[in-house]
C-alpha cells in the first residue's frame, strides 16, 4: 500500500511539473489570451455550430456517390451577340477605306463653295481645311459600340465670314460625321457603304447678316459636299458610296501623329 501511494504521488507531482512548465512557456509567448478561441473561430466561419453543420452539409454535398457521377457547376453563359454591331475583323482585312479620300473631298467642296459665294463681305478657311489640319478638325475613326450599326469619324469646316474691312467677322463652323456601315451583315454577307453627312453650321461670335444666313441655310455646302463624292468616287450615289460586300467592319488609326492611315476596314 505504501508502495502504490508513493507511485500516485509520484506521478501527481510529474503531472503538476508538466501543466506548470506548460504554463510557463506560453507565457513566454505570449500568453493563453493569444491562443486562438474555438468558439471565436466557428462563430467567425459561419456562425458557431450552424456554420460548422452548414460547411459539413456542403462537403457531403460534394461527396456524392461515385455512381450519381461528379457534381454539376452552374456553366457560364456566352455574350449574346449583338444583332445590331457588326463583328470587328481579322487580323488582315481585305476591305480598306482611307479617311483621307474624304477629307480631300470635303476640303475642295469649301473651296467650290468659297469660289462661289456672292454676298455681302468675304469668306475664307479660318485656319487649315480638313485635307492638312490633322486631328484639329478631324477625329480618329471609331468602331461601332454596341447598339451601333456604323463606325463613325467627324471633320469640320471652319471658315471666317468678315465685312467692312474686318470691323465685323463671324467663325462659321460645318460639322460632318462620315459613317461607315455594312448593312445586312447578321445574314452572312452585308453591303458596306460610307456616308457623308453636314450638319447645321455652327456661328460663334454673334449673327450673320441675312444674305450669308441664307448662302448657309440653303443647302449650298451640302450640294458641293454630294457633288464632290459622287463625281469622284466610283460607286457613289450623292453622298453615299457603296464598297461591295462585307461581313465585319472596324477602323484602324494613326492618332495623334499620322492621320493618314485613319480608314474603315472589313472582311469581305
Amino acid at each position: 500500500m505504501k508502495r502504490m501511494s508513493m507511485i500516485r504521488s509520484g506521478a501527481l507531482t510529474l503531472t503538476t511539473s508538466l501543466v506548470l512548465g506548460l504554463a510557463i512557456s506560453l507565457g513566454a509567448c505570449g500568453g493563453l489570451e493569444d491562443l486562438p478561441d474555438p468558439a471565436g473561430e466557428e462563430d467567425t466561419a459561419g456562425g458557431g455550430a450552424g456554420g460548422d453543420v452548414q460547411s459539413r452539409e456542403s462537403s457531403l454535398m460534394l461527396d456524392e456517390d461515385p455512381k450519381d457521377g461528379p457534381p454539376s457547376w452552374p456553366v457560364a453563359s456566352s455574350p449574346t451577340p449583338d444583332p445590331l454591331t457588326p463583328p470587328p475583323p481579322s487580323a488582315n482585312p481585305a476591305g480598306s477605306f482611307p479617311l483621307r479620300i474624304l477629307r480631300v473631298l470635303l476640303t475642295q467642296a469649301g473651296d467650290d463653295m468659297l469660289a462661289k459665294y456672292d454676298q455681302a463681305g468675304t469668306l475664307r478657311w479660318n485656319g487649315e481645311p480638313p485635307r492638312s489640319c490633322a486631328y484639329s478638325c478631324n477625329t480618329a475613326p471609331s468602331r461601332a459600340v454596341a447598339g451601333q450599326r456604323f463606325s463613325l469619324a467627324r471633320s469640320e469646316l471652319k471658315f471666317r465670314w468678315s465685312y467692312l474691312s474686318g470691323l465685323v467677322h463671324r467663325n462659321i463652323t460645318v460639322p460632318v460625321r462620315i459613317q461607315a456601315t455594312c448593312n445586312g451583315w447578321e445574314q452572312g454577307q452585308g453591303k458596306l457603304s460610307v456616308a457623308v453627312i453636314p450638319e447645321q453650321a455652327v456661328v460663334s461670335g454673334g449673327t450673320l447678316v441675312e444674305g450669308v444666313l441664307n448662302f448657309f441655310s440653303a443647302g449650298h455646302l451640302s450640294a458641293y459636299i454630294t457633288g464632290r463624292v459622287e463625281s469622284s468616287l466610283a460607286g457613289a450615289s450623292g453622298n453615299n458610296v457603296t464598297l461591295g460586300s462585307c461581313r465585319s467592319l472596324g477602323v484602324v488609326s494613326g492618332y495623334p501623329t499620322a492621320p493618314d492611315y485613319d480608314a474603315f476596314v472589313w472582311d469581305r
